[in-house]
């Protein structure tokens, strides 16, 4: 009987939250669970829902639907990549002195998957800038150890909270690179919202640091078999980085499990790319460190992707690099 009357309040309790967050709530997804149904959205959290709150910063396209509430979004800000076109227009002088860049290879519209440099170790960190990541640049700083950061614009923090950190990965002699504005599934969205998400995050790092990377990352690996967002990358001149070396550090791995992965891994002269995350506490004050340790001790030279494709030139990793602007009204997400 006390199950029955406990069973009944939790289920009353249930609809009232659902009916006063006015969200379509309808289960548990990811890892390890179902995914979602009635073509639902899986949040980063891992519930079921129809919202922006589930459809959009976040969205785990493999568990859900990751579409439709993100349009409201773009929309309501799509008056932000016009304010900002007025900067790079501010500097084109600046740039006028950059373009031996374009003597660089185009884009080959193929994804990279692992380093062509034989013996080289890119390590790599994702969907930063964030609270750890100073920790993680000071770690790296004392095994003088260079990695490459694929910085979202949105997603975790804003990036303009963050100029400092970034002006520093540059500073330090990292490689700065583009893992789209918000963290959104490109397989999901149109080539205006493609376009969005790069140009947005692009402008914002103009302002900042003052360059405007070659390389990005797609946000959970997806849409390297889409045309569309293929096609669309490569015409905006980016090169398309995978991994093929994934720690899992998202998913809670210990140091040693992640770092289980660098051992499974072919040593020199095999190259690889790998894949860790800079958001995540444990990876920035550990697992980052550790694997410069690991994969140095296992015979690799510790670099960055750019150096690990051939280009020794810190010049060529970027499409442009001009004078970074002062703060502004426009500094915020």
């Amino acid at each position: 009987m006390r199950q029955q009357t406990s069973l009944t309040i939790f289920t009353i309790l249930f609809l009232i939250v659902i009916s006063i967050l006015g969200e379509n709530v309808e289960a548990q997804c990811g890892n390890g669970l179902p995914k979602c149904p009635n073509n639902l959205c899986c949040s980063q959290w891992g519930w079921c829902g129809s919202t922006s709150a589930y459809c959009g910063t976040g969205c785990q396209p493999l568990y859900g639907r990751c579409t439709g509430i993100t349009t409201t979004t773009l929309k309501t800000t799509t008056t932000t990549p016009k304010s900002t076109t007025t900067t790079p227009k501010t500097t084109t002088t600046t740039s006028k002195t950059t373009t031996t860049n374009s003597a660089t290879p185009k884009p080959s519209g193929r994804p990279i998957y692992s380093c062509s440099v034989p013996g080289t170790m890119a390590i790599t960190f994702d969907d930063g800038p964030y609270l750890w990541t100073n920790d993680l640049l000071n770690n790296l700083k004392a095994l003088n150890a260079k990695a490459t950061f694929f910085i979202n614009g949105n997603n975790w923090d804003c990036v303009y909270n963050y100029a400092s950190v970034l002006k520093r990965i540059v500073a330090e002699g990292h490689q700065l690179a583009h893992h789209t504005w918000g963290h959104l599934d490109l397989a999901t969205l149109s080539r205006d919202q493609i376009v969005f998400q790069m140009t947005n995050l692009e402008n914002a790092l103009l302002k900042i640091v003052g360059v405007a990377p070659r390389y990005m990352r797609l946000p959970y690996g997806s849409g390297v078999n889409n045309p569309l967002v293929m096609d669309t990358l490569t015409s905006l001149g980016y090169n398309v980085i995978l991994w093929d070396i994934d720690t899992d550090d998202w998913r809670g791995l210990s140091t040693q499990e992640s770092l289980n992965k660098y051992r499974a891994a072919s040593k020199p002269p095999g190259a690889h790319i790998a894949l860790q995350h800079d958001r995540i506490e444990n990876t920035a004050r550990s697992l980052g460190p550790e694997a410069v340790k690991l994969a140095r001790s296992l015979g690799f030279k510790v670099t960055t992707v750019g150096e690990c494709l051939g280009e020794n030139s810190s010049s060529l990793w970027y499409k442009k690099i001009v004078t970074p602007s002062a703060p502004d009204g426009t500094w915020k997400c």
